[in-house]
C-alpha cells in the first residue's frame, strides 16, 4: 500500500512539471483576427491598350470616402506579373500596357498594413490595341474641284460611321494660295460638306484631315477611348479648259454643253434638269447659276434612260429619247441619310445651293421626281424659292417616242411580232402627206409563229420601272394606224368575214395597261401576274368597238390612215395616282404599283391563223403621230 502511494505521488509531480508551459507558443497570436474587406464587384471597360475596372457597386467614389475593413491599399496583378500596389484604396482603377491581342487575366484585391490580402476579384479580357486601330478605314471623301475652290463631302449612307467605328470629330488644315494656314473643325452634329477656298489653281493642293473616332469591339460594344486617324487628301485642281467629269452627261448635252469645262459653264445662269436626273451633285460646278428648271417643259433632248427585257429567248432594249411631261418618276430619288437623318449626296447639292442663296429660283412640278424630292423641297416652297407649276404649265399634247415600242413576246411566245422604227426613212410610208410627223412612224409585223396556241401579235410601250404614265394630266392617247395587206385573198377575207374567223381579227386593236410585265421577263420585281389590266375600262372615242377592242374600218384597210383615240384616264388607278406615294410602297415585296406598260394586242386575243402563219407576213401595221393629249 505504501508502495502504491509512492508511485502516484511521483506521477503527479512529473505531470505538473511537463504541462507548466504548454501554451507558450500561442502567446504571440493572442487576440481577435480580422482580414481586409473585399471589393464587392468587378466591371471592366476596354480602352485603347488599357482597361478601366470598377470595383464598387456604389460607383466611383473618392478614395478618402472608401471604407473597407482594415483595407488600406488596392492591388492588381496582370497574369503572373508582379502585383502593382497603388497608393490608396480606390473604387476603380486603370490598368495600362495591354498592348497584345490576346486574353489577359487580371486579379484585383485589397491589403492591410501587414500585407494581408482580401478575397480577390478576377476577370479575363481581350484589349483593343494599336493593331486593331490599324484596321480602321475612313470613307474616302469626294471632291468637286473648281478653279480655286473645292467642295468635299462623304457620299456614304452613314456619313463617316462604319461597322468598326463611329465618327466624333474632324479637324482639317491646308495652306492656301496666299501661304496662309487655314484650320477648321467639324463635329458629328455638323453637315459634312467642306468648302475649301483660295486653293492654288492648276496645281496639287494637300488637305490634312484628322478624324476622331470611337472604335467598336468585335462584340459590338464601343471602347471608352477615341482614336485619331490622319488621312491627307491631295486635290489636283483643274485648269479652266479641262473637261470635268459630270454625273449627268446627257443633261449637260441637252442644255447645249457638249464638253463641260469650268470655262464653258462659268457664265450659265439658268439650267434644266428633268425628272430623269439621278443626282444633283453636278450643281457644285456652277458659280453663277441662279435659276433651275426641274419641269423639263422647254424640251430636254435625248435624256431618258433605256431599259432591257429578256423573255422566251428574246432580249429587247428600248427607250431613250426626249423627256416628255406625261412621264412621272415614282421611285425614290436615291438620296441618302446619315445618322442625323439629314440628306446628303444625290439631293444635297441642290439643298446646299438653295441654303447658300446661290440658286434663287426653282421651277418644279409636285410628284414628278418622286416623294423624296417633294419632301426635301417643301420648306423652300414655303419660303417662295421653289415655284410649283400647275398642269397648265405643260403643253396640251406630248408625242410618244416610237423607241419605247418593243415586241410583246418577252411575255408569251405567241405574242410574237417585229417592231421597226423608220425614223427619217420615209420610202415605205404610205400616204405620208396625211401625217403630222413623218419621223414618228414605226411598223409592227406579225409572226413568224408556229404552234397550237392562239397567235396574238402584241407590242408594248414600256417605261423603265421607276416611272409611270400620268393619266391624270394626259387623259387621252391618240395615234394613227395604217393596216397594209399584201395578199389579195386575205384582204378580201379581212373585209368580208366576221370577227373570230381568222384574218378579220387583224382589224381589232385591244389595249391593256399594266404595272409590269409578267414575271418571266421581270423576275427581279415580282408583281401580281395580271395586276389590274382593266381591259374594259377604256372608251375608244371615235372608233367602233367589238368586245372591248377598237375596230379599223374595212375601207381603211389598204386605203387610209385611221385615227384611234383612247380615254386612258378611265383606268382603275386605285393604287396608282400621282399623289398616292404611300400606297405605291404599301407592299414592297410586290414592287411599286404604277402603270408603266401599255400593251397593244393586235387581233384581240382571239388569234390569227397559225398552221403555220405565213412567212413573210402578209400583214403590216403602220403606227404614226402617237401622242398623249389633255383633251379631245
Amino acid at each position: 500500500m505504501k508502495s502504491l502511494l509512492f508511485y502516484l505521488t511521483v506521477w503527479a509531480a512529473l505531470f505538473c512539471v511537463s504541462c507548466k508551459d504548454m501554451y507558450k507558443d500561442l502567446k504571440e497570436y493572442e487576440g481577435e483576427i480580422v482580414y481586409p474587406g473585399r471589393f464587392d464587384t468587378l466591371i471592366y471597360r476596354v480602352g485603347l491598350e488599357r482597361v478601366e475596372i470598377d470595383l464598387m457597386k456604389e460607383g466611383r467614389i473618392p478614395a478618402k470616402n472608401m471604407n473597407l475593413s482594415k483595407a488600406l491599399y488596392t492591388v492588381y496583378q496582370v497574369d503572373d506579373n508582379e502585383p502593382v500596389v497603388l497608393d490608396s484604396l480606390y473604387s476603380w482603377i486603370n490598368v495600362p500596357g495591354l498592348n497584345e491581342q490576346r486574353v489577359y487575366q487580371i486579379k484585383v484585391y485589397s491589403i492591410d498594413e501587414y500585407g494581408s490580402m482580401s478575397i480577390p476579384q478576377t476577370c479575363s479580357l481581350i484589349p483593343y490595341t494599336e493593331l486593331d486601330k490599324a484596321k480602321l478605314v475612313v470613307t474616302t471623301p469626294r471632291a468637286v474641284m473648281l478653279r480655286d475652290i473645292a467642295i468635299v463631302d462623304w457620299p456614304n449612307s452613314n456619313g463617316l460611321n462604319s461597322v468598326l467605328a463611329d465618327f466624333v470629330e474632324l479637324k482639317y488644315n491646308y495652306t492656301d494660295d496666299s501661304n496662309k494656314l487655314v484650320e477648321n473643325t467639324k463635329t458629328r452634329n455638323d453637315d459634312l460638306v467642306i468648302e475649301l477656298y483660295n486653293l492654288a489653281p492648276n496645281a496639287v493642293n494637300t488637305v490634312n484631315f484628322t478624324y476622331r473616332m470611337i472604335p467598336k469591339m468585335a462584340s459590338g460594344l464601343y471602347i471608352i477611348d477615341t482614336v485619331e486617324l490622319a488621312s491627307p487628301l491631295s486635290l489636283n485642281m483643274p485648269s479652266p479648259d479641262k473637261t470635268i467629269l459630270v454625273s449627268e452627261e446627257a443633261v449637260f448635252r441637252a442644255n447645249g454643253v457638249a464638253n463641260p469645262t469650268l470655262r464653258s459653264i462659268a457664265d450659265l445662269t439658268r439650267f434644266s434638269m428633268p425628272l430623269c436626273t439621278k443626282t444633283f451633285s453636278d450643281l457644285y460646278y456652277f458659280g453663277e447659276l441662279e435659276e433651275l428648271d426641274l419641269t423639263g417643259r422647254d424640251g430636254v433632248k435625248n435624256v431618258m434612260p433605256t431599259y432591257s427585257l429578256t423573255g422566251n429567248g428574246n432580249t429587247y432594249t428600248f427607250g431613250g429619247g426626249d423627256y416628255q411631261p406625261y412621264i412621272q418618276k415614282v421611285e425614290n430619288f436615291q438620296w441618302y441619310k446619315y445618322t442625323l437623318n439629314k440628306p446628303v449626296d444625290a439631293i444635297y447639292a441642290l439643298l446646299y445651293k438653295l441654303d447658300k442663296g446661290d440658286i434663287k429660283k426653282v421651277k418644279y412640278r409636285r410628284y414628278s421626281m418622286g416623294p423624296d424630292v417633294d419632301e426635301a423641297l417643301e420648306p423652300y416652297v414655303q419660303r417662295g424659292i421653289v415655284d410649283l407649276v400647275d398642269d397648265d404649265w405643260f403643253p396640251d399634247e406630248a408625242p410618244v417616242d416610237p423607241r419605247l415600242a418593243h415586241p410583246g413576246n418577252v411575255d408569251f411566245a405567241q405574242y410574237v411580232c417585229s417592231v421597226r422604227v423608220l425614223g427619217d426613212d420615209h420610202s415605205q410610208v404610205p400616204d405620208i402627206q396625211s401625217l403630222d410627223d413623218p419621223n414618228s412612224v414605226f411598223t409592227v409585223t406579225p409572226g413568224p409563229f408556229q404552234g397550237s396556241a392562239n397567235f396574238a401579235p402584241t407590242f408594248d410601250l414600256t417605261l423603265p420601272r421607276e416611272y409611270r404614265y400620268d393619266f391624270e394630266l394626259y387623259k387621252y392617247l391618240k395615234f394613227k394606224v395604217f393596216l397594209k395587206v399584201d395578199d389579195e385573198t386575205i384582204l378580201n377575207t379581212m373585209k368580208t368575214a366576221a370577227f373570230n374567223s381568222g384574218w378579220a381579227n387583224c382589224r381589232r386593236i385591244w389595249l391593256l395597261t399594266r404595272y409590269q410585265h409578267w414575271t418571266a421577263c421581270e423576275p427581279q420585281n415580282p408583281f401580281v401576274a395580271n395586276g389590274n389590266d382593266n381591259t374594259n375600262d377604256y372608251r375608244f372615242t371615235n372608233a367602233d368597238q367589238e368586245d372591248g377592242a377598237a375596230v379599223i374600218p374595212k375601207d381603211n384597210v389598204n386605203g387610209n390612215w385611221f385615227e384611234v383615240v383612247i380615254d386612258v384616264n378611265l383606268a382603275d388607278r386605285t393604287m396608282d395616282t400621282r399623289d398616292n406615294h404611300n400606297a405605291t410602297y404599301a407592299n414592297p415585296q410586290h414592287g411599286h404599283y404604277h402603270f408603266r406598260v401599255l400593251m397593244f394586242c393586235l387581233a384581240r386575243q382571239s388569234g390569227l391563223p397559225n398552221n403555220p402563219f405565213p412567212n413573210p407576213s402578209p400583214v403590216t401595221y403602220y403606227f404614226a403621230d402617237m401622242k398623249f393629249t389633255k383633251g379631245l
